[in-house]
């Protein structure tokens, strides 16, 4: 029986594989959980005012359940990650194969220029969004989503 384990443990090797990290979709969500932006990289179709609701509810939920005003920052799930970046007025939410340190930082980034860019539009922002012009390709070309 020793052999046994011993031959078994020899034989057994660890196999890592690597995985590019996959952007599945993007949500930009203001301050009180509406969807400023979206775009859906996979077959999965879903109403972006429902998941925005959702994912704010989620964030709500956690930071009143630990008493913290730390913000949500990522959610594993079976086969991906739930990445949340957290601004003064906007949320960007990546739904996402794997997170990397890089693709947070674009993503910090990304919401920092957002914020600067429309300050104003953020600080009294009305539901229109005509307002945030070119925002769109701005945020496609910054994650680099073809």
């Amino acid at each position: 029986v020793l052999k046994t384990s011993l031959r078994e443990k020899q034989v057994r090797k660890t196999i890592t594989t690597f995985c590019e990290p996959k952007i599945r979709s993007v949500y930009l969500i203001y301050e009180d959980g509406t969807p400023i932006y979206f775009h859906i990289l996979d077959s999965v179709s879903s109403d972006p005012l429902l998941v925005s609701g959702a994912l704010t509810g989620i964030s709500t939920l956690i930071r009143e359940i630990t008493q913290t005003e730390n913000s949500l920052k990522k959610i594993d799930y079976g086969d991906g990650e739930i990445v949340f970046e957290k601004g003064e007025k906007i949320t960007m939410v990546v739904f996402t194969t794997l997170s990397t340190k890089e693709m947070r930082n674009k993503i910090a980034k990304i919401v920092k220029k957002i914020e600067t860019r429309y300050k104003d539009v953020l600080e009294s922002w009305d539901g229109d969004l005509s307002k945030f012009g070119d925002l769109q390709k701005e945020v496609e070309e910054l994650l680099e989503i073809k």
